[in-house]
Formats: C-alpha cells, sequence, structure tokens
C-alpha cells in the first residue's frame, strides 16, 4: 500500500560484528520495538512493527491513526527498505503480528490485521509484490509454516471459540474447529500432518496440555498434561521429537511423537520465551533477563551463553547451522558457530601441531597417542568439542599413552580435539560416522 504524509519517523540504527565462539554479539538497534522478525539467511530477514499517532495530533492532516510496516534488509542490516505498508486514520485497526519464513527458502509471510480481516501475505520476490489470503474478524494467536506448499493459522474469538485456518498446496480451509473443551495458545507444525497445540482449559488457564493432530489440523488428542507447568514455545525438529519450553526454566521432551515425555533440568528458574533446534539434539532456548541456554545432548544437559543483555529475549532462531538471530525490543543479536575452530586456530597458530588419529572418519571408536613431547608433562588434558563448541568429553591423559575416543554415543558429525600447554598445542579433528 502506498506510503502517505503524517507517517512517523522511525531510524534503524545498524551495524554489525563479528561474533565469537559462545557469545551472542550485538547486531543491530532497528530504532522500534519490533513485533517480529526473520532472516532466511546471513543478511537477508524482515521486520515488521507497529505505532500508533494518537487521533488529536495538529501535526496529522488527519488527525492521527494506527499503522504498521514491513522492511526488508539483503545486506546484513546495512540498508533496510519498506515493503509492505498499511494505515487506518479511524483508530487502531491496523496490526502486524508475525514474520515467518520457512529455513533456506526465499519466501516469507507476514501475518496481520486490517479492520476486520486477518490476512496472511506471501511474497517470493523479496516484497516487491505479495498474495494475500483474507480471513473473518478473529484473535489472531499463533502461525506455523512446515513448507513452502502449506501454512497453519491459529485464531479465535478472544474467548471460547478457536479455529485452525489451513492453507494446503493452493486450497484455503478457513475455519477447522476441533476445540470444544480446549483453549488453544500456540502451535508448531513439523510437517504438512502432523501438528502440536499447548492449550489451557476454562478451568485451568495456565498452558499445561499439548494436543496433536495427524490428520493436517482436522482432529486433536491430548497427548500431555500437567498443571504444575506454564508451557511458553515448543519446537520439533522431526515429527517425532520434540522440546517444550516452559516457565521458570523447565523443559520437557518427547521422543515417540507424544506419547512418552521426559522432564529435563536445565539448571536456570527464568522463564523460558523461544526454542529453536538446529537437528534432534542440538539447540537454543531464549529467556529472561538475557538469557540463552544451549544443549548438545539433546537436552540432557545445558549450558549458558554469553550475550551481555539484561532485557527478555522474545525470539531466538537460526537460519542454517551456523548463523543464529535472537531479538529482544528492538535489537537483534547474532552468533555464527562455525567461527569456534577459526578462533582456536588463529589464537594457537604459532603453537598447534597436528595429532594422529585413526581410524577416522569413525563409527564410534577411534585411537590416538600422546605426543612424545609431552613426555615428561603428567597433567595433560584431552578435550573434545562438538562443532557447535561445547566440550562434550574430557579426559585426563597421561604421557606416552594409547588413548581411546568412544564416540559411540555422540550425534553424528564433526569433532575436534585439543591436548596441550601453554607451550604447544595440538589439536585433530574426528569425523564420527
Amino acid at each position: 500500500m502506498k506510503k502517505t504524509y503524517g507517517k512517523i519517523a522511525m531510524i534503524f540504527f545498524c551495524f554489525t560484528i563479528t561474533s565469537s565462539y559462545g557469545q551472542w554479539s550485538f547486531f543491530a538497534s532497528l530504532g522500534v520495538s519490533l513485533n517480529d522478525v526473520m532472516f532466511i539467511s546471513k543478511d537477508t530477514g524482515m521486520c515488521s512493527y507497529n505505532w500508533y499517532v494518537p487521533i488529536s495530533n495538529p501535526q496529522h492532516p488527519q488527525g492521527g491513526g494506527a499503522f504498521s510496516e514491513v522492511k526488508k534488509t539483503n545486506n546484513g542490516t546495512q540498508i533496510w527498505s519498506s515493503v509492505y505498508y498499511a494505515n487506518d486514520y479511524n483508530g487502531g485497526g491496523v496490526m502486524s503480528y508475525n514474520i515467518s519464513a520457512v529455513r533456506s527458502k526465499h519466501t516469507f509471510y507476514h501475518v496481520s490485521s486490517w479492520h476486520q480481516y486477518l490476512t496472511v501475505s506471501t511474497t517470493t520476490n523479496g516484497g516487491s509484490t505479495w498474495k494475500s489470503n483474507n480471513l473473518s474478524t478473529l484473535a489472531f494467536y499463533d502461525f506455523s509454516v512446515p513448507d513452502t506448499a502449506h501454512w497453519f493459522l491459529l485464531r479465535g474469538n478472544g474467548t471460547t471459540k478457536h479455529y485452525i485456518c489451513k492453507y494446503h498446496n493452493g486450497i484455503m480451509t478457513n475455519n477447522l474447529d476441533s476445540f470444544s473443551l480446549q483453549r488453544p495458545k500456540f502451535m508448531f507444525f513439523p510437517d504438512s500432518l502432523t501438528g502440536y497445540i499447548a492449550a489451557s482449559t476454562s478451568q485451568n488457564t495456565n498452558t499445561h496440555l499439548i494436543l496433536k493432530s495427524t490428520s493436517g489440523g482436522t482432529n486433536w488428542t491430548t497427548v500431555f498434561s500437567d498443571t504444575l507447568l506454564s508451557l511458553r514455545r515448543m519446537f520439533f525438529p522431526s515429527t517425532n521429537i520434540g522440546y517444550v519450553a516452559c516457565a521458570s526454566g523447565k523443559v520437557i521432551k518427547t521422543t515417540d511423537g507424544g506419547a512418552n515425555w521426559q522432564y529435563l533440568t536445565t539448571g536456570f528458574n527464568n522463564n523460558l520465551n523461544s526454542i529453536y533446534f538446529i537437528n534432534d539434539s542440538t539447540g537454543f532456548i531464549a529467556g529472561d533477563a538475557g538469557l540463552i541456554i544451549r544443549t548438545s545432548n539433546g537436552g540432557m544437559t545445558w549450558s549458558m551463553d554469553n550475550t551481555g543483555v539484561t532485557s527478555s529475549f522474545s525470539k531466538i532462531f537460526f537460519v542454517n547451522d551456523s548463523i543464529g538471530f535472537a531479538l529482544t525490543g528492538s535489537t537483534l543479536y547474532k552468533i555464527n558457530l562455525a567461527s569456534l575452530i577459526g578462533i582456536n586456530e588463529l589464537q594457537f597458530a604459532e603453537k598447534k601441531h597436528n595429532l594422529e588419529i585413526f581410524p577416522n572418519p569413525t563409527q564410534g571408536n577411534c585411537y590416538l597417542k600422546t605426543p612424545i613431547e609431552f613426555l615428561n608433562d603428567e597433567n595433560l588434558i584431552l578435550n573434545i568439542y562438538n562443532s557447535f563448541g561445547s566440550i562434550v568429553q574430557q579426559i585426563n591423559i597421561k604421557t606416552n599413552q594409547e588413548i581411546i575416543i568412544n564416540l559411540e554415543k555422540e550425534p553424528k558429525g564433526i569433532y575436534h580435539i585439543t591436548i596441550g600447554n601453554n607451550k604447544k598445542i595440538y589439536t585433530g579433528r574426528i569425523i564420527n560416522l
């Protein structure tokens, strides 16, 4: 829609800083509190926000009103340009809710409202054109897009009635009403048929239920209930493996499609607001008071990342296996997990030597021999890092010892090894098949 006079000025301050391992670095301050943000690569993303000018504003020719806008960047936040704009000079009938995308796909989805309609707008060309699907007047709750041919929208009348709207290969189904006893709050569809919804009831307003559908949202069954938990966000990296972030630092997990659930210990008490898993076992959760925690072993253990932030994170996501973003208010933070090895190798450039490891690649067990230069060192420690920088094993070794490294219980992937002292360090890499 065409921009009109009276739009409030929004200043976007954009800077980039290269991240270091284990630390989320300041990436961009967007000058206004965002409703949502999504990137599909390290440089290409969109953000949405709303603002309101009082009706009595004398500087506005029509007295004020409500406004919403979507901006995009193609160069890592250096330049943002408007790709979607809406206004309502009569009051507050315009609102932007959600920006979504399918990982590694050049398709963005924008969920907004215009007077009596909820609208899902889709662009495949960076916002130059949008295709819109208008829905009837109802409250927005959540949006989930498993692939570029399907999306699901959860909405309601604000009290007791809830609906699933489904887009399936070009066909819209406006109302899939399957909720008579539950009050859905948020959802996640890992594929076009399998979906999960977190819900409350009229008797217990705490979000304590999880419902599951295997029919593309048509029918739902309850697969989890715990009135002592307050569920806040969920992520399913596959149809059967899923994690749910809760209030007070609690996390639950299923590996069998919701038939059974594990209670995981994070060691933190913050409310957990957003969750993203890169694969079945490696994931990140963002929460209140600047907390970001990570796991590389399916939630068995968690470690805290350094953010330097005291405000609460509202969203965390990754565009690939290395580049991640986290949003708090108007500020976006970024991490590059692949920087771990580069930093270590730079730090020890004059000290490192290569370890001989065999067999390599391995299917679980491999061997290495302590370098002869460490013959008189009695307190050497061998560290094994996964590709995301977490230490998965630490072994005290003796000089001239043949060491057995067992990766049978570790996920497949690349692992890095260090043995050294303050004068010399040996490094190696293992490919675990």
